[in-house]
């Protein structure tokens, strides 16, 4: 069955939809579980805070099968909230295949935002929209391609926007093609603070506490 079909999207569905895309306001789109959100594509000049300082940017090469594609990975901090974003891009796709979803799993965050930069940056293809799955997967998506990526067009960098302050590769993503999917690649993802983190959060609040009554008294 084709990955568009899996995502509860026909093809013609979703082309009808991408014409709303000319009108729609270009800004990153909230993307709940269980939902599907059209991607109208932004720009730093309309989302300033999308500006800030690339933490990490790393090629990842990915080989499968026939598949061959390179995978390139961005952390980018932004300068003035101090969030972490987290882009990817697809290009040198191996001839006579047609990438039509990149999707993630294991990405564990509550909640995030996401769009793709439409001109302000490499590449041809932009994703269309994202559907995030239900709640039992809440931590996965995908990001779908009307037009697909392949030796002729790479995709634009695609981006999930977060309030994480901290991010380590534990997430996962695989392609899907023409002819199947590729195997799972790790990436990066938000970090999820460690028990001891909520501890002195808790501890830190606690003393926060205990000052304000002391203050109160005096």
């Amino acid at each position: 069955m084709n990955i568009i079909n899996k995502a509860r999207f026909s093809l013609t569905s979703l082309a009808a939809a991408m014409l709303m895309l000319a009108s729609a306001s270009a800004s990153a789109v909230t993307v709940d579980p269980g939902t599907v959100r059209l991607l109208p594509g932004t720009t730093a000049a309309a989302e300033p805070w999308l500006a800030g300082t690339v933490l990490v940017d790393q090629l990842t090469s990915v080989s499968f099968g026939d598949l061959s594609a390179t995978v390139q990975e961005r952390v980018v901090k932004e300068t003035s909230t101090g969030y972490l974003d987290f882009y990817w891009r697809i290009s040198d796709v191996s001839r006579g295949l047609n990438i039509s979803s990149f999707q993630l799993t294991s990405f564990a965050f509550g909640a995030y935002d996401a769009n793709y930069r439409s001109t302000d940056g490499l590449g041809s293809r932009g994703p269309a929209a994202l559907d995030r799955f239900l709640v039992s997967a809440a931590n996965d998506a995908n990001f779908l391609f009307l037009l697909p990526v392949n030796s002729t067009h790479d995709s634009k960098f695609f981006f999930l926007h977060t309030t994480a302050t901290q991010y380590d590769e534990s997430a996962f993503f695989d392609l899907a093609t023409n002819r199947g999917k590729s195997s799972v690649f790790a990436t990066f993802a938000p970090a999820v603070p460690e028990p001891e983190t909520y501890a002195m959060m808790l501890a830190g609040l606690g003393m926060v506490g205990f000052m304000a009554r002391r203050r109160r008294r005096a």
